[in-house]
């Protein structure tokens, strides 16, 4: 009985390619879409910065809403001291959520609008700045 093996090969999300024994024009893939070189007619490339903090904000506003709950009923309403101890654990969860409110990093990439000849318009997006990068330049020496 054989052994399946997978293998993770990193493949490329673009790549420029020409059929070997072929000296005909290159073939740019974007994904999944091949289009020879020739066709595109332009391009235009956006940076877009991604900041999603709501899910982190809402999580610090729920702890720390809770541990100002607990602490509340123990001074005003009799609440027994140990629940202090819940107050304390909610309020160390606040200030977690908050740094990491406080310190995210953006997510940064690139979207490509690629414009065939015929009129259609490829999109891709890239979150990588170098293959940004090297697609913007073959692009650009190419439109």
């Amino acid at each position: 009985m054989g052994v399946t093996a997978v293998r993770n090969y990193e493949v490329p999300m673009w790549a420029l390619e020409r059929e070997r024994g072929v000296v005909g024009p290159y073939t740019l893939r974007l994904g999944r879409r091949r289009v020879y070189l020739d066709e595109v007619a332009g391009f235009q490339a956006a940076t877009h910065i991604d900041r999603d903090r709501h899910g982190r904000f809402l999580a610090f506003m729920v702890f720390a809403l809770l541990a100002g709950i607990y602490v509340i009923g123990v001074v005003e309403f009799g609440w027994r001291t140990r629940f202090l101890l819940a107050a304390v654990v909610l309020f160390a969860l606040s200030a977690i959520s908050f740094g990491e409110v406080w310190f995210q990093t953006a997510k940064r990439y690139t979207v490509f609008n690629v414009h065939l000849r015929s009129g259609e318009t490829i999109v891709f997006t890239t979150a990588d700045a170098n293959d940004a990068a090297a697609l913007n330049a073959v692009l650009s020496r190419h439109a």
